[in-house]
């Protein structure tokens, strides 16, 4: 029981640690070159 309460600690943290992550790339990386990038894939959008 101690051992299971244990393991759904350990992942709460870990989707914690990469939600963190990849709230700091987002705010790390120019906005406008993540729309440019995604809009080059998509040249019927245009």
């Amino acid at each position: 029981m101690i051992f299971s309460g244990r393991c759904e600690h350990n992942y709460l943290d870990i989707e914690f640690f990469i939600l963190f992550m990849i709230v700091n790339l987002w705010r790390i990386l120019p906005f406008c070159y993540l729309w440019d990038l995604l809009m080059s894939g998509y040249p019927d959008l245009d």
